[in-house]
């Protein structure tokens, strides 16, 4: 794809960029390359059934619960405050 020096002056008047002349005729060698690239993405023909959605290929590794006794539901509340039903009671704070 070809872009002219207008066009990267376009560009930089909407990203709101002041570029000298050089700058501008670098930035323009930059951005063929870039849409040189993504035509050569484009035109891509073949299977993509083979590329995977993630670079690598990291599984989840999950260990078995380690269950152990908890401390009882009285053990818990004795240091509270308010309590009632056997739950914490605490100030409403949204109205």
């Amino acid at each position: 794809m070809h872009i002219s020096i207008d066009g990267v002056k376009y560009l930089a008047n909407l990203a709101r960029l002041q570029l000298e002349e050089d700058e501008i005729n670098s930035t323009l060698d930059s951005l063929e390359a870039v849409l040189d690239l993504c035509d050569a993405i484009d035109s891509y023909k073949g299977d993509l059934s083979d590329v995977p959605a993630h670079l690598t290929y990291l599984m989840n590794s999950w260990e078995e619960d380690d269950i152990h006794p908890s401390i009882s539901r009285d053990d818990a509340l004795k240091n509270s405050t308010y309590t009632r039903a056997g739950m914490f009671v605490v100030p409403k704070i949204v109205e």
